[in-house]
């Protein structure tokens, strides 16, 4: 069990006590199953709380193409544009980073694409 997991207490949906992660079961890239335990020995609860990825706040540093979130909408796109522009480039065919332009990125435009119904 991540020590994470087990200090981010949530209340028993029960008795209200405070319960902590026990053990995670990942489903996916981006959503997880944690088995919680209530604090309360009288209540007893035991539950299971799916946490999922749900927006990036902020770019990952080495991407995976493989990984389909969005972005949450306080991102600016300009912003986002010049990092693109003149950071740099991870490949990750082989893990390593390209320096140069990402001239041929369109973050943006792969977002929709994706989205297209």
């Amino acid at each position: 069990m991540s020590a994470k997991f087990s200090r981010l207490g949530i209340p028993c949906p029960h008795c209200q006590s405070r319960a902590s992660g026990d053990k995670v079961r990942r489903i996916t890239r981006t959503l997880s199953e944690v088995t919680y335990r209530c604090s309360n020995v009288r209540c007893g609860c035991n539950f299971v709380v799916s946490v999922e990825t749900v927006r990036m706040l902020t770019l990952p540093s080495i991407p995976d193409p493989t990984v389909n979130v969005p972005l949450s909408p306080h991102i600016r796109r300009g912003a986002l544009q010049a990092v693109m522009e003149h950071g740099r480039i991870a490949d990750l065919r082989n893990g390593d980073f390209i320096a140069g332009q990402a001239e041929n990125l369109d973050l943006f435009e792969q977002q929709q694409e994706a989205h297209a119904p």
